[in-house]
C-alpha cells in the first residue's frame, strides 16, 4: 500500500533524500515505513497540476462527477482494513472507532453523488 513516495499526477516522486517515519501513538515506536519529504519543485509540480485538473473537472457533466465521487468511495473501501490498522497504529484510535469514521466517509461520498444524480436528472 505505502512505497513512501509522493504521488504528483500518475507518477512516483521521490526527489528528496530526506525521509520521516510515523509514530505510533498505540505501540510508542515509529513504524519501520519511511516516507519522501516532498521538495519545493514537487510541491509547485503538484499545485500546477491540481489547478489544470481542477479546470478540467469544473467542465465534466454533473454525472461524471456523480461517478468521480462512487469511484473514490469505492477506492477507500477496496482498500480494506489495511487502511484502519494502519490509522490505528498513527493515531491511537480504536479499529472499531476507525471503521465507522471510514463508513461514514464512504456513505458521505455517496450521498453527495446521488445529489449530483438527482440534480442531473432536473437539468
Amino acid at each position: 500500500m505505502f512505497n513512501g513516495c509522493n504521488y504528483i499526477g500518475f507518477r512516483a516522486s521521490a526527489k528528496s533524500n530526506k525521509k520521516i517515519k510515523v509514530f505510533s501513538i498505540s505501540l510508542q515506536e515509529y513504524l519501520h515505513e519511511e516516507f519522501t519529504v516532498a521538495i519545493t519543485e514537487e510541491l509547485e509540480l503538484a499545485m500546477e497540476k491540481a489547478n489544470l485538473a481542477f479546470e478540467v473537472y469544473k467542465k465534466i457533466f454533473v454525472a461524471q462527477r456523480a461517478d468521480f465521487l462512487e469511484a473514490i468511495s469505492e477506492e477507500i473501501t477496496n482498500i480494506g482494513d489495511l487502511l484502519i490498522r494502519w490509522a490505528a497504529l498513527e493515531t491511537g484510535l480504536p479499529e472499531e472507532r476507525l471503521t465507522g469514521e471510514r463508513t461514514k466517509t464512504v456513505n458521505q461520498l455517496k450521498l453527495f453523488a446521488s445529489v449530483l444524480d438527482s440534480k442531473f436528472i432536473f437539468l
